[in-house]
């Protein structure tokens, strides 16, 4: 994302005359990753980005146009960065269990809320666009690593669509809930590490596991 510099002939005082607009979307987006979209005030949003009420609105498009640019941002590195080695891995199980391990350790991160802004957004009903966008993505991410997991692992191909919705559910709830008190990321990540490891061959029934 590009640097954008806002310039004011006269800026109110102590405010500053000109702004980073990544450094904005990253403190906006950890205020609204927290509270949510309807539980953040623009005073809050101008404490936290050290923006005046009157930029926000008129530059970034109010509390409205803010949390649609945070959003937007996280999914899209998101998509570049979490999800598509999965997407384009050479790998089947292993690039599904490392995409597991990923989220695992993002949502470990103290540095961040808990949880994932993206899946926390969907629940509170807040920026649908973006955020089922992230939640298809993340669908398309599971679905490649298990094809290729067919020919790499052995995967029985009848039960792919089984496993891809069970490894879907799965880290939906870990996006909703990690780092939340009683789910320990690592914990998570750790069981559905196992379970799809399990698939490497397929099992003597031909069941899922």
């Amino acid at each position: 994302m590009n640097h954008m510099v806002q310039k004011k002939s006269k800026p109110p005082r102590g405010r500053p005359s000109e702004y980073n607009l990544d450094e904005v979307v990253g403190r906006a987006t950890a205020v609204f990753w927290a509270h949510g979209s309807d539980a953040t005030s623009v005073s809050a949003l101008e404490r936290a980005t050290h923006l005046n009420r009157s930029t926000i609105y008129t530059a970034l498009g109010g509390k409205e146009g803010l949390f649609d640019r945070c959003l937007r941002a996280y999914v899209d590195a998101a998509e570049s960065g979490l999800l598509a080695p999965a997407l384009t891995g050479t790998s089947g199980i292993d690039d599904l269990v490392a995409l597991v391990e990923r989220v695992g350790a993002m949502l470990d991160s103290s540095e961040n809320p808990p949880g994932c802004f993206a899946i926390r957004s969907l629940v509170r009903g807040e920026g649908d666009v973006h955020a089922r966008h992230y939640r298809d993505a993340l669908r398309s991410a599971i679905t490649a690593s298990l094809q290729r997991a067919v020919e790499s692992d052995g995967l029985d191909p009848a039960l792919g669509s089984s496993r891809a919705a069970l490894v879907e559910a799965a880290l939906l709830g870990m996006l909703a809930v990690g780092r939340s008190p009683g789910h320990d990321p690592q914990t998570l990540a750790g069981g559905l590490v196992a379970q799809v490891q399990a698939w490497r061959s397929p099992s003597p029934t031909g069941s899922a596991r």
